[in-house]
């Protein structure tokens, strides 16, 4: 997918049923925010990307990052546009150790949006990213960021 991620925000929604492939990801991708530009996120950057689902959508959701004592520094989350009600937050409470360094979470989920408009967020600190892992990076570096797609 060559191009598609030049930008952190896109002015036109990417809609659920806009399908990309995406090479070292199985299965059908419908948000995938952590590539930009051939790289993947890095330290201090905020990614934005819209989504727009036509019908109830059911999501999956995995998101990896960075925190510890009960925070998360590198971290996702769902927007709903018209509210800006957050719908959907990496919690620190709900990840799991993404192996190497126990400050690499990850979260699984899933969950039902109502037709609408959306932002997907993924926010880094300083520190602790990839390409410039501080401490043991995880088991799945390739993967530090946001995966949002449509549950078949």
């Amino acid at each position: 997918v060559e191009g598609a991620f030049d930008v952190t925000l896109r002015s036109n929604p990417l809609r659920i049923d806009d399908i990309l492939q995406v090479d070292g990801f199985e299965g059908e991708v419908d948000v995938f925010v952590y590539t930009l530009s051939g790289r993947l996120v890095s330290a201090e950057e905020l990614v934005v990307r819209w989504l727009e689902t036509r019908t109830e959508t059911e999501l999956e959701i995995y998101a990896v990052g960075e925190g510890s004592g009960r925070e998360m520094y590198d971290y996702g989350w769902i927007r709903d546009l018209d509210s800006r009600r957050v719908v959907w937050e990496m919690e620190y409470q709900d990840t799991d150790h993404a192996g190497g360094a126990q400050k690499n979470r990850e979260v699984r989920d899933v969950i039902t949006l109502p037709a609408g408009e959306y932002e997907v967020i993924y926010e880094t600190d300083g520190s602790h990213s990839f390409g410039d892992w501080n401490d043991r990076q995880p088991d799945n570096p390739l993967m530090w960021g946001i995966t949002v797609r449509a549950v078949d």
